[in-house]
């Protein structure tokens, strides 16, 4: 899936809780609806009645998706970027103030200047919530585990007890995943190239399915940056920096670490090529971090080519 540059009118969206600010344009109206299901329909019939028209926001906490969903229910384009992107192009053009008016304005005019990559709407809205679910559950497990160490006799059994709940309801959302990928042939398939791969198991699964639907249609590059596992340089002058990883899909990343840690006991090539970095003097999370980057080439290019793992 390419970049694609936008002639359309841009709309430029400023999230929050319980409002969105939207101009049309960086330079013409700006207006206010809320942040809920009237809201939303309110904005869709006036984006309906500009015309050809493309949405621009900023991934705020979430709740760009339930908008971006709506607006490619109704055939509507829209683009999804960084707030740090937008907040460095604000800088660089001389925008020093920040209003939600303001910031709709300046995430208007970021989509007229800059190349935008579009919203795809191929992932299912179901099996993302039951991935965010078992997120939020492995989450309090966590930290119920974290309580128990400390927690006083009497309060162990009451914690013991959740922990016994919360593990069965993430192994029976994990069943429900499971099925739902089953009943669709092309997330089957994807399921059944990825798990192929020596440690890669059913989390990391999921969460390509549903939050990295661009796998096998980019290049190694581009899926990289997509993630955030491109090493980027911080050089100056005669300086040169560690360099280092940021931004891309925090979510995916951090599911790629904990794959990428089982990988290096389990899969044949990523211990090789971690033992080999260690043996050549790097530090061990900058070993895991180019083992996370060989893993996701390893699994975009065995998607791409629709092929089973083979060990080399």
């Amino acid at each position: 899936m390419g970049s694609q540059i936008m002639e359309a009118t841009i709309l430029g969206i400023d999230i929050s809780k319980l409002k969105l600010d939207v101009s049309v344009g960086s330079n013409g109206k700006h207006f206010i609806v809320s942040n809920d299901e009237e809201g939303l329909t309110n904005l869709v019939s006036q984006i309906k009645k500009i015309g050809e028209v493309t949405v621009v926001m900023e991934a705020t906490s979430g709740y760009e998706k339930e908008l971006a969903l709506t607006f490619a229910d109704n055939g509507i384009k829209v683009g999804i970027i960084s707030p740090k992107k937008v907040r460095d192009f604000a800088r660089a053009s001389g925008i020093l103030a920040k209003t939600d008016k303001i910031d709709s304005q300046v995430i208007a005019l970021f989509g007229e200047k800059m190349e935008i990559r579009l919203f795809q709407d191929n992932r299912n809205k179901k099996l993302d919530e039951l991935l965010t679910r078992r997120r939020q559950i492995a989450s309090m497990l966590r930290d119920e585990r974290n309580r128990l160490q400390i927690a006083s006799t009497e309060m162990k059994r009451d914690i013991t007890e959740h922990i016994k709940w919360l593990t069965d309801k993430q192994k029976e959302i994990e069943t429900l995943l499971s099925e739902k990928i089953k009943e669709n042939s092309e997330w089957n398939e994807l399921s059944v190239l990825i798990s192929s791969i020596p440690g890669v198991g059913p989390v990391m699964t999921f969460t390509i399915i549903t939050e990295l639907t661009e796998i096998g249609k980019l290049n190694q590059k581009e899926i990289s940056a997509l993630v955030g596992v491109a090493p980027l340089n911080k050089d100056s002058g005669k300086h040169r920096g560690n360099r280092f990883i940021w931004g891309g899909r925090a979510q995916v990343r951090e599911i790629l670490y904990m794959c990428t840690i089982s990988a290096i006991s389990y899969n044949p090539v990523i211990k090789e090529f971690y033992d080999r970095l260690r043996k050549a003097g790097k530090q061990p999370k900058v070993a895991i971090v180019a083992c996370m980057h060989k893993l996701l080439i390893i699994m975009n290019s065995i998607v791409k080519k629709r092929q089973l793992w083979s060990c080399p």
